[in-house]
């Protein structure tokens, strides 16, 4: 296809002046149609053509076989048959592929091929430069342009008769059909692959052991997958199919793409070249200088006149010094007349002073302004002369330049239609519109600055909106600068109504704030200033809220703590308020103004946590108060538990009663609740602190029936069942300062009524009568009445469930009970009991004289007083009871001691020690007794009975009979002492005394191996020690010595003992003789078999009434 002629020759008439070699070489590429571009498809030059004269195309049109085709990208979708290499399918007709720069690759890869030729422009990024070895051009002469294009000749023969090179074909890219062919089969087979075993994988469903049925689930979704699958690579077939039918005619279309690059390729070279000769012809426009004209300048530059040009005569001729003044004497006296008589001043201008031929108009903190005059005709228009600003942050230098003679214009132009009227209105309203812009500038600069992201600025038609405090909750708060024409007179210097000026208008909490006295300085303009006084106001109403809402609490009302509130005197960090919250701690708050967060100095953990609640507050004014509270009742809590610490109470801080429950239980407003509990008290007692505005109190709480509370319980509502309220020392006293005393005073008040209420709970339940009487004890404070109780013999022995009655004789029915405070070492509460006896009493004497402190008495009158100690919690009736039984029994106990002629030494409820024999030392014995263990025998350090105390308690503690016990104290004391010198005379051997019973005793001997036994009996109505049992050892080489020691002992007879058939018997004074003689006996014989002892004579006799009778 051969393409449309180039009109070469009339582009190239457009440059009749560039007759030189770089023109023509242009010319001739032009006309040849070889113009360079980055998009050129072939470059056909003279020589090119001639050689193709003889070769021409074959009659199908096809390419020469010598001509090589450009690769170019392929389209998408484009497919090459491989049987036919003319088959081609799937190709849009549209457009070629661009290359991923815009260009087509046939197209790049020919400007490759040309990199090494030059041109007079070359094309770089975009624009066409001048080259740097362009010829320059003066007044018409040019010198010749070094190129590397050589000109070529015109060809003298035709070139009319040759044929267009071919046009290129585009192969790159195309794909086979039979690529799509085989992966389209070997896609289908892997995915029938894929299917059959997914269909496999899917469980068969059994019916009595044999498949399902045709209708199962799992065969309708195997029929379902099947189906899926055909109608898929059907979808794809048919696309085949559609591809193989476009590929039936792929020559004819591969051929309109061919020619559509081809044309698309010639519309850019066109385009290109006269881009190129346009810039061309620009470029080479300013090396054409015009010739000088010389006559025009001759006559100046000889004569220095030019005669040609007119005088209109604005320059005047200069003036004298004095000429001058009366000029300015003359404007100035003209002014004041005008001024005075002829002009009506506006308000804005009323203030005014003349002065050096101009009259200068003074508003305060805005601006001054001079005009003169031009005329004297009183009608003619004033000049403007100069402006100046009086406010700060601005500066005079804005008023120069294109701004001064803008202004300069609009404001004659004023003044020419409106006079001074429209000249002050024009003014005042431009500083005020440029003070507005400079406000907006600093609210801007700030919110980047210093107030970043604490402030938000909006400039809305000629007002300024500035939001303060984005952080904080609630409605929002800010402010909005504006004009406002005034009606009220807003400075001393301005009367009349009507004048605008700047005001503020002030949004808290999304309400307008009305009567807001913010005082803008309008001479020094800041943002800055204008928002710390907005939020002082602001944040000074905060605190007058609080300080208002924190009033309402009689602490505060009452002065009972001090609170103060210090208006902002020095901007808004001056404002602030000030809290006593307990008697040693007092807080600060104040609030950040930038960022509108409350402070709270000095700083803690729980100032911190109350700061944090405070900020994020959305109604601080009405809540804040309530926080504030809480605060000091925390604080207030936080003291009262390190002092409850130091005195042993535990604190119990998983007990959390509902609101309900505390409705119920107490009736003052409560914020927070303490817990309290002392572990000695009965469980289901609780000591509770409430806290409030109202004041703080003190209660007892008592759980349902006593029952203890889990600590790990959270909530507790029905049990919680009875609350009283403790009565303090000071009726009006609304605060009270935690200390070791306080507190030590509270517990007591507690304990006395926690125990009183079980007292009288259990009288009431037993029918007791009782009455409660003021309080006559010297300590006051407590203020714990006196319980009088009436019991009867017979109720206390119920009370008691004891079968042994009450003997001792009291002299009326009538106990007095008085609760006296806290023994600090048992955390028990302890009463004072006071009855009265009869004064012939035995042994009221003796415990009248006692040194035990928890019993007095009195020996004439009669009157006991005893001290009873009772757990908290738990009544003290029982142990009255019980101590009213202790007395009984210790009466009866030292008529005991009295009747052995012992002597008491200590006597108390609880013990009675007494001494039963003065040798070989002061020998005592102490009976202790205890409501919870039987009643036990001691003996002091070194008394020779400590080896029989076991024997002596069971004994006591079987028998119950002190009576029976002293007596075996004295009938062992000689046998003790004996034993004891026995001890101390053997050094070498080893004596061992083994009691049987509290009567019957073992002597034994380690090195000799002999023994024998003491029993204790009774003979002719007196007591005697029998030694029996005697056994001593035989030694083979002393056997006749052995014989004639124990005939020599049976015959012996001593002081108070002798010998008899079985053994020997002393009285109890001789019983030491007794034992010494036996040891000498026993004692010194060897080691050998040992015999029993026998009588001499070795004959047996009837018992006589002379023998000793064993004592049961």
């Amino acid at each position: 296809m051969a393409p449309h002629p180039v009109p070469a020759a009339a582009i190239a008439d457009d440059l009749p002046q560039l007759r030189d070699p770089f023109t023509e070489a242009i010319s001739n590429d032009i006309v040849l149609g070889k113009i360079e571009s980055s998009h050129c498809t072939a470059r056909v030059t003279r020589e090119e053509l001639e050689g193709q004269v003889g070769a021409g195309e074959d009659s199908s049109g096809g390419r020469a076989e010598g001509s090589q085709s450009i690769r170019h990208n392929a389209m998408p979708g484009v497919v090459k048959s491989d049987g036919d290499p003319q088959a081609w399918s799937g190709y849009d007709t549209t457009q070629p592929n661009p290359d991923p720069d815009g260009t087509d690759a046939s197209y790049k890869d020919s400007g490759k091929n040309d990199e090494n030729s030059t041109h007079p422009m070359s094309k770089i990024n975009g624009s066409y430069e001048e080259l740097s070895d362009q010829a320059s051009y003066v007044n018409g002469a040019s010198e010749s342009l070094p190129i590397s294009h050589t000109a070529r000749p015109r060809p003298t023969e035709d070139i009319s008769e040759q044929n267009p090179p071919e046009i290129q074909h585009i192969t790159f890219g195309y794909l086979p059909f039979s690529a799509l062919i085989t992966r389209l089969v070997q896609d289908t087979f892997n995915s029938l692959n894929d299917m059959v075993n997914d269909m496999a994988d899917l469980p068969m469903p059994l019916i009595n052991g044999v498949g399902g049925s045709n209708l199962s689930q799992t065969n309708i979704q195997k029929k379902i997958t099947m189906l899926s699958f055909c109608q898929e690579r059907r979808a794809q077939l048919i696309k085949v199919l559609v591809l193989s039918q476009w590929s039936r005619q792929a020559e004819s279309i591969s051929k309109v793409i061919d020619m559509r690059v081809w044309l698309d390729g010639q519309r850019r070279l066109y385009d290109d070249a006269c881009l190129w000769m346009g810039e061309l012809k620009r470029i080479l426009g300013p090396v054409k200088v015009p010739n000088t004209d010389l006559q025009s300048a001759l006559e100046p530059l000889s004569l220095g006149t030019a005669s040609w040009l007119p005088d209109l005569g604005y320059i005047p001729e200069e003036s004298s010094p004095q000429q001058l003044l009366d000029i300015f004497r003359t404007i100035n006296t003209q002014l004041a007349i005008r001024l005075n008589l002829y002009e009506r001043l506006p308000v804005l201008f009323r203030g005014y002073s003349i002065k050096n031929g101009r009259v200068t108009f003074r508003i305060p903190e805005e601006f001054e302004v001079d005009l003169s005059i031009a005329d004297e005709d009183h009608s003619s228009q004033f000049f403007f002369i100069d402006l100046r600003f009086l406010f700060l942050p601005t500066s005079n230098l804005l008023l120069e330049g294109w701004l001064r003679d803008e202004i300069e214009g609009r404001i004659n132009h004023v003044l020419c239609h409106e006079g001074l009227e429209g000249c002050s209105q024009f003014l005042h309203e431009f500083v005020l519109s440029h003070k507005l812009n400079i406000l907006k500038e600093q609210a801007y600069q700030l919110s980047v600055e210093s107030w970043s992201n604490s402030i938000r600025v909006e400039a809305i038609h000629r007002s300024l909106v500035i939001h303060y405090w984005l952080d904080q909750p609630g409605p929002r708060n800010w402010i909005e600068i504006g004009m406002q024409r005034q009606r009220t007179r807003h400075k001393s210097w301005l009367s009349g109504n009507g004048i605008s000026c700047i005001a503020i208008r002030w949004f808290r909490a999304g309400r307008e704030v009305k009567n807001a006295r913010i005082n803008i300085d309008p001479g020094s303009l800041s943002v800055e200033a204008i928002l710390r006084r907005v939020i002082s106001n602001h944040t000074d109403l905060i605190f007058r809220d609080m300080y208002a809402n924190l009033s309402f609490g009689a602490i505060y009302s009452k002065r009972a703590r001090r609170l103060k509130h210090v208006s902002n005197a020095s901007g808004p960090m001056g404002s602030s308020l000030l809290v006593q919250l307990t008697e040693s701690q007092t807080i600060t708050i104040t609030q950040e103004p930038v960022s509108g967060k409350f402070a709270i100095s000095p700083a803690s953990l729980l100032n911190m946590r109350a700061e944090r609640d405070l900020s994020n507050l959305a109604f601080p004014s009405s809540d804040a108060a309530s926080r504030i509270a809480k605060l000091r009742a925390s604080l207030s809590q936080d003291e009262l538990d390190v002092q409850a610490r130091y005195l042993g109470w535990e604190i119990i801080a998983s007990l959390r009663p509902s609101k309900e429950t505390i409705q119920r239980l107490f009736r003052h407003e409560t914020l927070r609740i303490a817990f309290y509990r002392r572990k000695s008290w009965q469980s289901g007692w609780f000591l509770v602190c409430t806290f409030g505005l109202m004041g703080d109190r003190w209660w007892i709480l008592r759980s349902a029936e006593g029952r203890m509370i889990p600590e790990n319980a959270l909530t507790v509502g029905p049990e919680l069942e009875t609350a009283f309220e403790i009565p303090v020392t000071d009726s009006k006293a609304l605060v009270f300062e935690p200390s070791i005393a306080m507190l030590s005073r509270i517990e007591g008040i507690a304990s006395g009524m926690i125990s009183q209420y079980m007292d009288t709970h259990l009288l009431a339940k037993q029918n007791i009568r009782h009455q409660l009487c003021a309080a006559a004890t010297s300590r006051p404070v407590l203020k714990a009445p006196t319980l009088r109780i009436m019991i009867p013999d017979f109720r206390i022995r119920a009370l008691l469930d004891s079968p042994v009655p009450l003997v001792t004789p009291w002299a009326n029915k009538i106990i007095r009970l008085i609760f006296i405070g806290i023994d600090r070492a048992t955390s028990s509460a302890v009463h004072i009991a006071v009855a009265k006896t009869k004064a012939n009493v035995p042994g009221i004497k003796s415990l009248a004289s006692t040194t035990d402190s928890s019993v007095t008495s009195h020996p004439t009158s009669g009157a006991l007083a005893f001290r009873l100690t009772n757990r908290v919690g738990l009544s003290t009736i029982p142990s009255l009871l019980q101590r009213l039984s202790k007395i009984e029994r210790l009466l009866r106990n030292l008529s005991i001691v009295q009747k052995h002629g012992c002597a008491c030494n200590d006597v108390s409820l609880d013990h009675l020690s007494f001494t039963y024999a003065d040798s070989p030392s002061h020998l005592k014995a102490r009976i202790s007794s205890s409501p919870e263990k039987p009643p036990r025998l001691s003996f002091n350090h070194g008394n020779p009975h400590l080896r029989i105390q076991d024997k002596l308690v069971s004994l006591m503690q079987a028998t119950q009979d002190l009576d029976r016990v002293i007596m075996l104290l004295h009938l062992t004391h000689p046998v003790m002492v004996a034993y004891s010198n026995l001890v101390a005379t053997h050094t070498n051997d080893k004596i061992t005394l083994l009691p049987r019973s509290a009567l019957w005793f073992q002597v034994r001997y380690e090195k000799s191996k002999g023994h024998f036994d003491l029993k204790l009996r009774k003979r002719r109505g007196t007591f005697v020690w029998f030694a029996h049992h005697l056994e001593f050892p035989r030694n083979q080489s002393h056997t006749e010595d052995a014989e004639i020691a124990l005939r020599e002992l049976a015959q012996s007879r001593g002081d108070g003992w002798h010998s008899m058939r079985g053994g020997f018997v002393a009285s109890l004074d001789g019983t030491r003789a007794m034992l010494a003689k036996l040891d000498e006996v026993v004692g010194n014989v060897g080691d050998v078999e040992s015999v029993p002892m026998s009588s001499p004579r070795g004959k047996k006799r009837k018992a006589q009434d002379t023998d000793v009778v064993l004592i049961e």
